[in-house]
């Protein structure tokens, strides 16, 4: 499932769009330039990779949002369409505490994740899911950041010429159940972080297809190696930064077959 979008055009307001299929974009959002890559395992029409990017009526609130279902796809179409509607209702909302908790709840209900767990973990046969929310304020160019234990994405400091992770919960104290993935456990707090871009910086999102590629004598790349591999990739528009880092992965991964969902975004700070 994939809505359609026409490639270098700007989403227009209160539009949302996304899903989880197979996709090679590029296109802008208020003050952001988004590149996006998405292949479903075995090259199915469908995949457990979801993908959404909405504006705000007043083109200064941007939302990017990556989540990774457990497994190669199930239940991935139902958390999309969930997905596509939170993106809507709080299209023009700034703060992202309720978006992650109702998505939270909504995706536990829908796999049957049940609040009789033992040792804080889920029921055997539990279905879950990593998402990385952001969301962009144009006019002062902040970045506020949600993890639900997906992949840290990568930062460029275009201040710093430089690459590291942009870890949304370094700043941000935490109680026991925070930042778990979705539909484990009800109730899960989900912090947000908040980060100062400037213009021509970077931020590049990822699912662990890309970083569980492995080379011809097994070693994983991870999401170190992705790092190492985007300090070594020249710097340019999200576009060119992302087909050249995909390249850098899938030289790296010469000889294996694919073995999960892939999905890259690089996101570029132009406003």
């Amino acid at each position: 499932m994939r809505d359609d979008v026409t490639p270098d055009r700007s989403l227009q307001c209160m539009e949302v769009w996304g899903g989880n299929g197979p996709a090679e974009e590029t296109f802008t959002l208020p003050g952001l330039a988004i590149w996006l890559h998405s292949k479903p395992y075995q090259d199915a029409t469908g995949g457990g990779d979801v993908y959404y990017f909405s504006a705000c009526s007043p083109g200064i609130i941007a939302r990017v949002a990556l989540a990774d279902v457990s497994g190669h796809g199930d239940g991935a179409s139902e958390l999309a369409q969930t997905l596509r509607g939170l993106m809507q209702k709080y299209v023009t909302r700034w703060d992202q505490t309720e978006f992650m908790q109702e998505l939270n709840r909504a995706f536990g209900t829908s796999q049957g994740c049940l609040p009789e767990q033992q040792d804080g973990l889920p029921l055997e046969g539990a279905k879950f899911a990593t998402s990385t929310i952001l969301g962009y304020y144009r006019y002062h160019r902040r970045l506020l950041v949600t993890n639900a234990g997906h992949l840290p994405p990568l930062h460029y400091s275009a201040l710093d010429g430089g690459w590291q992770f942009l870890d949304a919960q370094a700043r941000s104290y935490e109680p026991t159940l925070a930042g778990l993935p979705l539909g484990l456990i009800p109730g899960t707090h989900y912090s947000q972080t908040m980060f100062q871009l400037v213009r021509g910086d970077l931020v590049v999102l990822y699912t662990d297809g890309v970083t569980e590629t492995v080379n011809a004598s097994g070693a994983e790349l991870d999401s170190q190696g992705l790092l190492t591999m985007a300090r070594a990739t020249p710097i340019g528009r999200p576009a060119e930064l992302g087909v050249s880092l995909l390249e850098a992965v899938r030289q790296f991964g010469a000889g294996s077959n694919q073995a999960d969902d892939q999905t890259l975004i690089v996101i570029g700070c132009e406003a």
